[in-house]
């Protein structure tokens, strides 16, 4: 029978679902859309750990958008955070991902921190309020 040459079979109940948290697509959470990083538990298995919530295609568009401000010129002003001011000799280049306007050197606690602050004021705002009811 024809039927035989194909896998009707409905995989789509299986394949865990992830929300990128730029553009807010929900994709399957394969190789496909999602970096991924495999940790070898041992010698016979390995652990997968998603490296991030943002698909490819967003990373690849970061990515590129770095790498334009990055040939722009722009020069690192000193060793000392943007925001918080401490010293480092790892600072990160910071941008505003829908203007696409740089804003800034900053060390890795602070890009990552109001990275998952949600990149925006409100997200800090929200923050704030929550620290000043503790």
């Amino acid at each position: 029978m024809q039927l035989d040459f194909f896998d009707i079979t409905d995989t789509s109940a299986s394949v865990e679902m992830g929300e990128c948290n730029r553009c807010k697509e929900c994709l399957p959470r394969t190789t496909d859309y999602f970096a991924v990083k495999r940790v070898t538990v041992n010698s016979k298995s390995e652990e997968t750990r998603w490296l991030s919530n943002t698909c490819r295609r967003c990373e690849s568009k970061g990515q590129k958008i770095a790498n334009s401000l990055r040939s722009a010129n722009i020069k690192h002003r000193t060793d000392f955070c943007d925001c918080c001011g401490k010293k480092t000799d790892k600072l990160r280049l910071d941008h505003d991902h829908i203007t696409e306007q740089f804003r800034g050197w900053l060390c890795d606690n602070c890009n990552t921190g109001i990275g998952r602050l949600g990149d925006n004021i409100e997200g800090v705002k929200k923050a704030i309020a929550y620290l000043e009811k503790a």
